[in-house]
């Protein structure tokens, strides 16, 4: 509205000013007009424009990742079954914990290979001593962190992430620890 009201769109057009002023205004709402609706088709386009997704929706989305909380014992079936454990470090209040949970785990190209390996899930919102312990045994201080461990309980080194990753670059990390 300030925007319109900058261009003078708001104000009236004398009657005998003719047809110019006139014409010229009505271009100049129709020109805002197609500007608005290229902007909203780009910004959803390129996925900008973040529109809002049913809670079922969102839950069918992880439905098939079968998350774990407790790290010992993913660490023991790590090491019996030989797949490596993707551990995922959040909270709640994290902003980018919850992109990386509705958007990038279940992403069609990293959904599949999560399947593949174990995973678990640190909640880091309200810690208690046993996750302050596991924090502090894998050195995390930013929120959120993402590792993966082997069968052999180690960390495999290079593959960390602290903060936000993209499905591509999370799919590549996920097939170097497979």
């Amino acid at each position: 509205a300030t925007f319109a009201a900058f261009l003078g769109l708001f104000t009236s057009i004398p009657e005998n000013a003719g047809m110019q002023p006139k014409v010229l205004k009505s271009f100049g709402v129709v020109a805002i007009a197609v500007a608005c609706a290229f902007a909203i088709s780009a910004a959803s386009q390129w996925g900008c424009l973040c529109l809002p997704r049913s809670k079922a929706e969102k839950q069918a989305d992880q439905a098939d990742i079968f998350w774990q909380h407790d790290l010992e014992k993913a660490l023991s079936e790590s090491a019996k079954t030989g797949k490596p454990v993707f551990v995922d470090f959040r909270a709640d209040w994290c902003s980018v914990c919850k992109d990386l949970e509705m958007n990038v785990f279940p992403h069609p190209q990293v959904k599949p290979l999560l399947q593949r390996v174990i995973t678990v899930k640190i909640d880091a919102t309200a810690p208690d001593d046993k996750i302050n312990a596991i924090l502090q045994r894998y050195g995390i201080f930013g929120l959120p962190t993402l590792l993966f461990i082997g069968p052999d309980g180690k960390e495999i080194k290079n593959l960390r992430v602290v903060g936000y990753i993209s499905p591509d670059q999370l799919e590549k990390k996920i097939r170097t620890a497979l």
